[in-house]
């Protein structure tokens, strides 16, 4: 995408590498991102919504997401494989690491038991 806009490529130098970006290289902000959330849970809502009709059954409720939630996510995960807290505070800039473990750190039901 980058070499197919050329100079139109709005993403400065700083920011050339992000992953997330828009069509024309701009990063993403959190509406852009929310706005995509909000269709792909439309979409799966209306899937269930059909589902439920086919089976004459109430559809499964889809919870609606927030961008921030990812950060959540993506906590929890890396202590799931085992990253050392100190690792996982630094990834997600936490100036303290009781923050990371007591506010982003989430334990799955089948991790309790």
């Amino acid at each position: 995408m980058k070499k197919s806009l050329g100079k139109r490529w709005r993403a400065s130098e700083e920011l050339g590498d992000l992953v997330f970006v828009t069509g024309m290289g701009s990063p993403c902000t959190r509406y852009i991102v929310q706005k995509e959330i909000n269709k792909i849970t439309k979409r799966i809502t209306e899937r269930r919504a059909l589902e439920a009709v086919k089976n004459n059954t109430e559809p499964e409720v889809f919870r609606h997401a927030h961008p921030h939630l990812f950060r959540h996510t993506f906590a929890t995960r890396c202590f799931e494989v085992g990253m050392e807290p100190k690792v996982v505070q630094s990834l997600m800039g936490h100036s303290n690491i009781s923050t990371t473990l007591n506010i982003y750190t989430h334990v799955l039901e089948e991790k309790r038991m």
